[in-house]
């Protein structure tokens, strides 16, 4: 079974690093995902985690950008007072800034400005040859 999926959405919310344990670390933030469903737009607003070297992953990113998430599902199993749980985590382990690769790729769409070649040039009318002083 592949646990591996991917996401896309804007980054609404970051939070800070939370240390759980000495060598356990985990950092949340949520996705705003719309997609259309027939004439209604739904908004799911969906919480991940980064655990470890990779809550680093987020710094960088702003709140409002399009991102890119992979992610696993991981979930367990726990007993507490004769009562069973069960929690799933979305762990992201890789998130990609998507507003900064449509920046660049408006710039690649810009028209390019051209110049004139020196073959067009001419010089402006107030000149006069004969007192410019230049060597050459």
């Amino acid at each position: 079974m592949n646990n591996e999926f991917e996401i896309r959405g804007v980054l609404v919310r970051k939070f800070d690093e939370s240390q759980k344990t000495e060598k356990f670390k985990v950092r949340e933030f949520v996705l705003e995902i719309s997609a259309q469903k027939g004439a209604n737009l739904t908004v799911d607003y969906i919480k991940m985690q980064l655990i470890n070297n990779d809550c680093s992953k987020l710094d960088g990113i702003r709140v409002k950008s399009k991102v890119s998430v992979k992610f696993s599902i991981r979930g367990a199993k726990y007993e507490k007072e004769g009562k069973v749980y069960y929690y799933t985590n979305l762990t992201a382990y890789d998130i990609n800034d998507l507003s900064k690769e449509e920046v660049f790729e408006d710039v690649k769409k810009e028209p390019k400005t051209t110049t004139k070649p020196d073959s067009e040039f001419t010089p402006d009318d107030n000149s006069d040859s004969a007192t410019d002083d230049l060597p050459f």
